[in-house]
């Protein structure tokens, strides 16, 4: 039992260090970003071109893969284009809440639809404009070398029960799916950390069992 201890000890220990000591990927507006997608690519449709905070082109898995994950996207994304992103396994997990966010360039008033391999894409949670909020943050971006135009950062925070997955499950791909106005400015999707104070609770209900045993 004090190997037990010992270990959960040492993995609250861990938790708690890395909390303080601010392992966190980024931090956009009121969202704090645990991972952001190892890998992205076009599925269908086709992009109008890229956006970048720097005079640079980027490609589908370049604007949706990696940290900074609002630094570059793409822009007037025709209607019914699907982009797929891939996590490492466990980044994102279904917790109490919210699991992730999208986020989109304001250039224009655009919606998606929004979906994840645990059931192999089937179901598609509606993301429409009145689902995205301002997150505070702005940017400037070029547009196929040209610009740089100002852009508000908004987001649309997503919960991975919609489609069936059970606390603590994961999914390892997700997709978004563009519709309505065929000019659509998606900046990326990135995995939500839990409350600080979600993991102390947690750790200390586990040594708390653990002492009464």
């Amino acid at each position: 039992m004090s190997g037990t201890k010992t270990k959960v000890s040492a993995l609250c220990v861990s938790v708690l260090l890395g909390l303080v000591g601010g392992a966190r990927g980024e931090i956009i507006g009121p969202y704090d970003i645990q991972a952001a997608p190892t890998a992205a690519r076009l599925i269908s449709g086709g992009s109008s071109g890229w956006l970048n905070v720097v005079n640079a082109s980027v490609d589908y898995n370049a604007a949706f893969s990696g940290f900074s994950i609002i630094d570059d996207g793409m822009a007037n994304e025709p209607n019914d284009t699907i982009v797929e992103m891939d996590f490492a396994a466990g980044a994102a997990v279904n917790i109490a809440g919210s699991d992730l966010v999208m986020f989109d360039g304001r250039f224009s008033e655009n919606s998606y639809y929004f979906s994840v391999d645990y059931d192999g894409f089937a179901t598609e949670l509606s993301l429409p404009l009145t689902a995205f909020s301002d997150t505070g943050v702005n940017r400037t971006y070029y547009y196929n070398g040209a610009g740089p135009y100002d852009a508000d950062v908004m987001a649309a925070e997503i919960d991975l029960s919609f489609f069936g997955v059970p606390l603590g499950g994961s999914v390892t791909s997700v997709r978004f799916r563009t519709t309505d106005n065929g000019q659509a400015d998606p900046l990326g999707v990135g995995s939500l950390v839990p409350e600080p104070a979600s993991a102390t609770l947690l750790c200390l209900g586990a040594l708390a069992l653990i002492r009464r045993r």
